[in-house]
């Protein structure tokens, strides 16, 4: 599978600095938001992480899923959690099946 350069944050992020209405269909949430929730998808390239309050999974094409606690400004190694990993993967699938679809709109 060919991961998309979608990150949903950003473009929730942009609407927000731009003063534009967060009731749009998007499935990101503004940095800024004072409701945000406890949770966040970010990628690298074809790297993602999906943070779940202070425990990240980290997932990517050709590379073993690896889950930290987030602790201090640190990524911290901890034994897999593969409901994170697993949940990541499916969120990646979701968002580059919207994307190539352009179920978006």
């Amino acid at each position: 599978m060919m991961f998309s350069q979608v990150n949903p944050d950003v473009l929730a992020t942009a609407l927000d600095l731009v003063g534009l209405d967060l009731d749009y269909p998007i499935l990101g949430h503004s940095i800024f938001s004072e409701h945000k929730p406890e949770i966040a998808l970010m990628n690298f390239n074809d790297v993602y992480a999906l943070r779940e309050k202070d425990e990240i999974a980290v997932i990517g094409a050709g590379m073993k899923p690896q889950t930290f606690q987030y602790e201090n400004f640190k990524l911290i190694p901890k034994t897999a959690n593969t409901q994170l990993e697993q949940k990541a993967l499916s969120v990646i699938h979701v968002l580059n099946d919207l994307y190539e679809k352009k179920l978006y709109r």
